[in-house]
């Protein structure tokens, strides 16, 4: 009788866990540059370790802020930014700017900010 209700259990515990692992947050993303060079073009934001951004934003938008929906999981996320010239040249990824949603909040907000070059 054990090994029968067992593994029925452990489906539903794996369930449970799954579900409660991913949630969709709203967030605003606002980038700051300390030096900003003639031919820059925009910025492209990276999730996680995501090697696709998840937004680009264009440098005449000013303030440069994306808002939108991403996916976090067991309630957090990490936000990077490159800058990119109008060449398309791309600078390294910026520090990780990690949050952790308070639950119930339903806009977070995320500064990252790209240093140098």
């Amino acid at each position: 009788m054990i090994k029968k209700i067992l593994p029925q259990v452990l489906a539903l515990v794996l369930v449970v866990y799954i579900s409660l692992s991913f949630a969709q947050q709203s967030v605003t993303i606002t980038v700051f540059k300390d030096v900003i060079e003639d031919d820059l073009a925009g910025f492209n934001i990276y999730q996680d370790e995501n090697e696709t951004p998840i937004a680009t934003i264009d440098s005449d938008v000013i303030p440069w802020v994306w808002q939108g929906d991403v996916t976090v999981v067991n309630g957090k996320a990490s936000f990077r930014a490159t800058a990119f010239d109008t060449s398309g040249n791309e600078s390294g990824k910026s520090p990780e700017a990690i949050f952790d949603p308070t639950p119930g909040v339903p806009t977070i907000t995320v500064g990252v900010k790209i240093e140098g070059n």
